[in-house]
């Protein structure tokens, strides 16, 4: 059976391949500080992104053909599937099943309110890793002292202050984490309005 680096060598662009290294770096880092599995953390790094770069239509396609949900806000911006392909992929062509990983790397791009620890390790540790240029390092640094909730929250605010828009399961997981949060987020004060906080 392929491994997954073998499958990233074959399957993914070397910038690609760049991200997800220094998303399992990231993960790893937190993985240590927030007493998360490191072994399971590298495993959903290192699978995240599998069929991000797969075109929509085939993403589209896949997920039909194994009957994988799409919402509204995926059929509207199918590269988003790419973690539910990638999770797919996981288990069904690499024979890894572990609800955990699964579920991190599934729910990645979007979050989901049910999400683990993991979950929320690999969904900060994909949208903050050194090489992401809309998180400068200043911004990094401020998140220093923050609990994973804290972090997962302002993690969110930053995409939504970047991006203008959130789906219905961001803004859940944004609402469960920030109640769960016992640290200041007035720079998310904006979406704490949005969702009704």
């Amino acid at each position: 059976m392929m491994s997954l680096q073998d499958y990233l060598n074959d399957n993914v662009s070397a910038s690609r391949r760049d991200h997800v290294q220094r998303v399992e770096q990231t993960a790893q880092n937190f993985a240590q500080k927030f007493a998360i599995d490191p072994n399971k953390a590298l495993i959903a790094s290192r699978a995240h992104d599998m069929a991000r770069e797969w075109p929509n239509n085939n993403l589209l396609k896949y997920c039909a053909h194994n009957g994988l949900a799409i919402s509204d806000f995926e059929k509207s911006k199918p590269v988003l599937l790419h973690g539910k392909v990638a999770a797919h992929l996981l288990a069904h062509q690499f024979g890894y099943y572990d609800h955990e990983v699964e579920s991190a790397v599934s729910h990645h791009t979007l979050g989901h309110p049910g999400m683990g620890e993991l979950a929320k390790l690999l969904f900060v540790a994909d949208y903050i890793e050194p090489g992401r240029s809309y998180a400068d390092s200043e911004w990094r640094q401020s998140l220093n002292d923050l609990d994973l909730n804290c972090l997962l929250c302002r993690v969110i605010c930053h995409g939504f202050q970047k991006h203008g828009d959130l789906d219905t399961l961001t803004a859940q997981l944004f609402k469960k984490a920030r109640g769960e949060c016992k640290q200041d987020l007035q720079s998310c004060a904006d979406l704490a309005q949005k969702v009704n906080l």
